[in-house]
């Protein structure tokens, strides 16, 4: 079964305007497990208030980081000139999950246009990605507030169709 996970963001700038956006789309058999071979398609646009036109070509820059910030060397990828607004890593260039755990993949895209003669954007990015332990799962834990705020409502309800009750009576 094929899974894919999208997450898109909007860019803040380190350098020059915005590139408008980025989307992350994970490919990969799920459950993953290390090892599993994953293919990454990043999908990014420029602000249409660009004065320099498109700012093409781009270079895009990937690196995976575990939850104490290291990279994981085997994901790091380069590539300086993109003349297009998406690129997927596939085939020869496939990445393969790490062993389990929490990883941040972190996404640089910098646009140059030789026109204007400056940088047109910078977006950096971290996207979320998550691997399982072999044979098994990751179990994902909700948010306190996931669960406490229907419980809220439930209970402010039964509370108040008492009181309407008691009223009534």
């Amino acid at each position: 079964m094929l899974v894919s996970l999208s997450n898109t963001v909007s860019a803040e700038a380190a350098i020059g305007p915005p590139i408008g956006g980025n989307k992350v789309e994970f490919v990969f058999d799920d459950p993953l497990e290390p090892g599993d071979p994953v293919e990454v398609k990043i999908t990014w646009w420029i602000d249409d208030n660009d004065p320099c036109g498109d700012g093409r070509p781009f270079s895009l820059h990937l690196a995976l980081k575990d939850s104490d910030g290291e990279e994981v060397a085997d994901w790091e990828r380069h590539k300086p000139s993109i003349n297009a607004y998406s690129y997927t890593f596939k085939d020869d260039e496939l990445l393969y999950a790490p062993s389990p755990g929490a990883y941040d993949l972190d996404v640089q895209i910098v646009a140059k246009n030789d026109s204007c003669n400056r940088l047109v954007g910078n977006s950096g990015k971290t996207h979320p990605f998550l691997v399982a332990s072999e044979g098994g799962s990751i179990t994902s834990v909700p948010e306190f507030s996931t669960i406490a705020i229907p419980v809220a409502v439930i209970l402010g309800l039964l509370f108040f169709f008492n009181h309407r009750k008691r009223k009534k009576s």
